[in-house]
């Protein structure tokens, strides 16, 4: 965040900031060399045999995928206790690489047998489309009064904060196959967080500390995804065709301390 210039004393008190990001993600490329020994008996007037398959596979995978982003915000801040901040994000989903193994290329030879017709396939290949988002976010803090603590401890300067925000669902729900049952939706997040920070009581350390607790609430919206049950019990799909819900909440809480030293 940087402050516009203080020649302009209506706008001394605002800070804007921007931030471009690029694509980012971990390419994992597996290649697996093996071999599968098949012994033969009682075949004919043929000896024991033992036939070596030798097999060559190679897999590809992105972990960690992160888009490329532009971000950015204002905050203004009034008085000495009271800033309000908002931010929007573009985030380019377009070319999202999901982190499931996909065969890039596979062989297999063996002696006294014709391979060459075996076709091996990728048990993981399915279609999925995905699209550009849009997220708002917005809040404030507050500086409270500083409390006398006792000791070495010093002023206590607490900051209640509170926010909101929108995030729209990079996943096209109905781009999909019937080989997959990806779900998602779009967001409502309600924040809330308490801080405080003080002086170190540690001569080792000097200070000061700040500690922070904070609770999250996002609400999914509500929707489903229709698939078809094949005769065939399969993992991902429902026995009576009953379409997938999609929606409900997630919460979040949690604490973290840090210190200056």
């Amino acid at each position: 965040w940087h402050p516009i210039s203080p020649e302009h004393p209506a706008l001394e008190d605002l800070s804007v900031g921007l931030t471009v990001r690029a694509a980012g993600g971990l390419p994992v490329f597996v290649d697996m060399k093996g071999q599968i020994n098949i012994s033969a008996e009682d075949i004919a007037d043929l000896e024991p045999t033992v036939i070596a398959m030798l097999m060559d596979l190679q897999m590809n995978i992105v972990e960690h995928y992160l888009p490329a982003t532009i971000q950015g915000g204002l905050a203004y801040q009034l008085g000495d206790s009271l800033q309000v901040h908002a931010d929007t994000r573009r985030s380019f989903w377009t070319r999202m690489q999901t982190n499931v193994a996909h065969v890039v290329d596979a062989s297999m030879t063996a002696a006294l047998a014709d391979l060459e017709n075996l076709e091996v396939k990728d048990g993981n290949l399915f279609s999925v489309e995905f699209r550009d988002t849009w997220s708002v976010r917005g809040g404030l803090e507050l500086t409270l009064p500083s409390t006398r603590l006792p000791g070495k401890l010093g002023q206590m300067r607490m900051h209640a904060r509170a926010g909101g925000g929108y995030e729209q669902t990079p996943l096209l729900i109905l781009s999909q196959t019937s080989k997959s049952a990806l779900l998602d939706a779009d967001r409502i997040l309600v924040a809330a967080g308490l801080g405080a920070e003080h002086r170190s009581p540690l001569t080792l350390i000097e200070g000061p500390f700040r500690w922070d607790a904070f609770a999250q609430v996002q609400y999914l919206a509500p929707g489903q995804l229709n698939r078809a049950a094949p005769p065939t019990p399969v993992a991902g799909y429902t026995l009576d065709n009953a379409p997938l819900p999609i929606g409900g909440r997630i919460v979040a809480a949690g604490i973290q301390w840090g210190a200056m030293y």
